[in-house]
């Protein structure tokens, strides 16, 4: 089993915890922060609780969990930004990210991404999927940083041209690499998929 720099029991309320990789053996409670690259909670995140980092495993999410590639066993009213998202039994909430898949939806779990949506058992109607690159957040900030980066790559290129012609093939190839990035984000949904595997009560 992985060595985590911090384990401990739970949370407090209003508490911030910084740190490379938590595990936490119960629960978060109310307005507390934690940000943390490795993060392990065995027991559940309160509603008014946030979470940071880059990879995520939550048993059972109230709160907010901000992060690149998610694990949830149980998703109940917790909001989820992520580029990858899984999740057991999402019983009610909202998400958004690049790549979801659900094993077991119930209801009033709404889902926006920008490339792709599984979901495995659907229980009700009551639910809403939607692909809409517009609407995720962590996917218009990544656009935004892909933009600055041609900006400021087109500004350097320009500068080699006249300076320094042996980078001059290195950054264009850099420049046409981001913008293929910038333009599948911007054509996503021509590419999007959404698969329904199996639905009761629809």
């Amino acid at each position: 089993m992985k060595e985590f720099e911090i384990t401990q029991e739970y949370i407090q309320a209003e508490e911030e915890l910084q740190c490379d990789s938590l595990h936490l053996l119960k629960d978060t409670n109310e307005n507390s922060i934690i940000e943390a690259k490795q993060l392990l909670i065995d027991g559940c995140t309160d509603h008014y609780s946030s979470q940071f980092a880059h990879t995520a495993q939550i048993n059972l999410h109230k709160g907010t969990l901000r992060c690149h590639k998610a694990e949830i066993d149980t998703l109940d009213g917790g909001e989820v930004h992520a580029t990858e998202v899984h999740i057991k039994h999402a019983l009610s909430g909202t998400i958004y990210a690049q790549d979801v898949t659900i094993e077991i939806v119930d209801e009033y779990v709404s889902v926006i991404a920008s490339h792709s949506i599984t979901i495995h058992n659907v229980h009700s109607e009551n639910n809403s999927f939607l692909i809409d690159y517009k609407q995720v957040p962590i996917i218009l900030s990544k656009l935004e940083f892909i933009e600055k980066d041609i900006k400021r790559l087109e500004e350097e290129l320009e500068d080699a041209k006249k300076h320094n012609h042996s980078l001059v093939s290195q950054l264009t190839t850099q420049v046409t690499l981001l913008e293929e990035e910038k333009s599948a984000i911007l054509n996503s949904s021509q590419t999007a998929t959404i698969n329904l595997n199996s639905a009761t009560s629809l």
